[in-house]
């Protein structure tokens, strides 16, 4: 066994793409990556082994696990004494994914929980282009993992949050056509509908524009057609 986790602990060219810009992995994001669980026990078990050594884009082994929905792996590394799960944010200038963004955007939602309840990672912690778990799950329809997120991550999810393209979470789903995310916002959670408009538009009228009549009609029932309230101008 010693002389296999050698043998992995060399420098090894990756082969999982051929395109030019492709990361550079560490033998531990590779085991993680394969979901090679009994290679990536013996690789922690390594004197020199550093769980947090990310990849070339800052993506630390957790990052990976989170992303393709390795949970075993997920706790293995997490239990490492070593492990932790904010490195990796920003290594040499370069801004890593964190885990939950990962685990939300591709739809884990037993890694959600699993992230969540160890109380180790920030609910609200955005990736490089500004994007909270959240808005990344809105992004692409979640809702299950959208609502796991306000039940365990509680009052640290801030629904107000904006990424780089000063996109909401209700705005990005709303804009998708992703009602149930929409309807869960804006009903069970109370999520203000005339949080930003687009040079002048409200959100319900940028989304009749693209002709997302479901999307709609949740916005005008939660008071997205009217005209009370103060409206932030983010453009």
């Amino acid at each position: 066994e010693a002389e296999e986790v050698e043998e992995v602990l060399q420098p090894h060219p990756s082969s999982f793409s051929s395109q030019v810009h492709e990361p550079e992995y560490t033998p531990l994001i590779l085991t993680t990556i394969t979901n090679n669980l009994p290679l990536t026990l013996l690789l922690l078990g390594h004197p020199t082994i550093n769980p947090n050594l990310p990849d070339s884009n800052g993506d630390t082994p957790l990052a990976h696990a989170a992303k393709h929905g390795h949970l075993a792996i997920a706790e293995a590394l997490l239990a490492h004494p070593a492990t932790n799960p904010h490195l990796g944010a920003q290594i040499g200038g370069i801004v890593g994914t964190p885990p939950l963004v990962h685990a939300a955007e591709n739809n884990h939602l037993d890694m959600v929980q699993f992230l969540l309840q160890s109380g180790r990672v920030y609910p609200d912690a955005p990736d490089r282009y500004l994007r909270t778990p959240l808005i990344a799950a809105a992004e692409k329809g979640h809702t299950e993992v959208v609502r796991e997120l306000f039940r365990l991550g509680g009052g640290d999810v801030d629904v107000e949050h904006m990424d780089m393209r000063r996109m909401t979470a209700l705005r990005v789903a709303a804009r998708n056509g992703h009602e149930g995310v929409v309807r869960f916002l804006v009903v069970e959670i109370g999520v203000r509908v005339d949080l930003g408009r687009r040079s002048g538009v409200k959100l319900v009228e940028e989304v009749r524009e693209l002709r997302l009549e479901g999307v709609v009609r949740l916005l005008e029932s939660a008071g997205g057609n009217g005209s009370g309230g103060e409206i932030y101008e983010f453009f």
